[in-house]
């Protein structure tokens, strides 16, 4: 029978093996994303190695930046860019351009976005860029703006629109507070035809 105290280091050392292993994985996970999204994510390494339990509450910011059950795509990343496009982060801003040409949004009105030539949008996306530039700059938009897209998304559109601006702007800021941010405004974001 082995005395407490060896027992206690075992388990201890057990338990060093298997965070060293969630570690292994979750690098090997950060790295995939790197892959996929192509930008750098070192400011997720730097928060798993400093502060795990920081790392994983980052993480749970990801289901609720991609949620969206009634708002339309279009509708959605608008939002999301023009918000992103508020914190001066090029590569922020390209993983979005990324995302939205991914899932199908039109060239032409992710260009628009990046342009930020609002007029050639529809008058209904119009209300959702003015809208999530207004918010994004802490700038009331006003109740007549927020009941038109109260009317046109429902109550529930108009919180998922709340959720992609205030998501939109997690990481960047982020990034910011870290000193990941450096190489982020010189960046310029393309969008591919």
């Amino acid at each position: 029978m082995f005395p407490l105290c060896i027992k206690f280091q075992l388990f201890v050392s057990s338990l060093i093996v298997l965070c060293t292993m969630i570690r292994r994985i979750l690098n090997a996970v950060i790295d995939s994303q790197e892959r996929k999204l192509g930008q750098s994510l070192d400011y997720l390494r730097y928060m798993l190695q400093h502060s795990f339990g920081g790392f994983r509450q980052f993480t749970k910011i990801v289901p609720m930046s991609t949620y969206r059950k009634t708002l339309p795509l279009d509708a959605c990343y608008v939002a999301r860019l023009v918000s992103t496009m508020q914190e001066d982060c090029g590569a922020c801003v390209q993983i979005g351009i990324d995302m939205a040409q991914k899932e199908g949004v039109p060239t032409e009105l992710v260009q628009s976005i990046i342009d930020d030539d609002v007029a050639r949008l529809s008058p209904e996306l119009q209300d959702v860029a003015n809208f999530s530039r207004h918010v994004a700059r802490a700038e009331e938009p006003g109740d007549e703006l927020r009941e038109r897209l109260r009317n046109r998304y429902g109550d529930a559109g108009l919180v998922e629109l709340s959720l992609a601006i205030a998501t939109s702007r997690v990481y960047p800021t982020v990034k910011r507070a870290l000193g990941y941010a450096k190489t982020c405004a010189i960046f310029k974001p393309q969008v591919t035809r």
